[in-house]
């Protein structure tokens, strides 16, 4: 199990999401933020498409929103 985020649902079985992890690396494709008083990264560049939300076992905690505005410029960017 990997925690990630939702970041957009689109029905009860699919939805986008970008993997997290630990490792702090300074790249357009990481994003650290602050979660629960943890440091973690967003792996921009490793952003998927979910089709079996039944992996989703618990809800870790919510990001604040200008980190999530944050990362999806970040990912704009990187679709361009």
């Amino acid at each position: 199990m990997r925690p990630m985020i939702i970041l957009k649902k689109f029905n009860k079985e699919i939805f986008w999401g970008i993997p997290l992890t630990k490792n702090h690396k300074d790249s357009l494709y990481y994003y650290p933020f602050k979660l629960k008083e943890k440091t973690s990264s967003a792996i921009i560049s490793q952003i998927k498409l979910a089709v079996d939300a039944k992996r989703l076992c618990y809800k870790v905690g919510v990001i604040e929103l200008g980190d999530l505005k944050e990362i999806k410029n970040r990912l704009i960017k990187l679709l361009e």
